[in-house]
């Protein structure tokens, strides 16, 4: 797993409500997303959202593109889950992960990059 450490996996795991709780507040989900969409092609249908977390941005996605989730933590999909039925969430590590179909939008949001090795 390329997650920067253990204890930091090991958070996300056994508190992920505590994370929207702490993010939800400090950022404006809807406003990142819709300034993301103006940006996005006009014809673009497909989207997925590596380091997807609890699926906070993915809430303003789902509604105008057919959302992929991916994240490490599997505590962090289940509340993903349980916010967007309409998007689609699979467990994998975002350095090596491979999917069999193709993505007109491929985003990784809110410096997830930084919890690469």
């Amino acid at each position: 797993m390329a997650v920067t450490s253990v204890r930091t996996m090991r958070i996300y795991q056994e508190y992920p409500e505590v994370y929207d709780k702490l993010y939800g507040s400090l950022k404006e989900y809807a406003w990142e997303s819709e300034r993301i969409k103006n940006v996005l092609p006009a014809d673009a249908t497909r989207l997925v959202n590596v380091g997807c977390g609890t699926g906070l941005h993915d809430e303003y996605f789902v509604d105008d593109y057919d959302v992929v989730g991916i994240d490490a933590s599997e505590s962090m999909l289940r509340v993903a889950r349980e916010k967007n039925d309409e998007a689609r969430y699979m467990q994998d590590d975002m350095s090596s992960f491979s999917l069999d179909e193709q993505f007109d939008v491929a985003l990784c949001l809110f410096g997830v990059v930084s919890y690469l090795d």
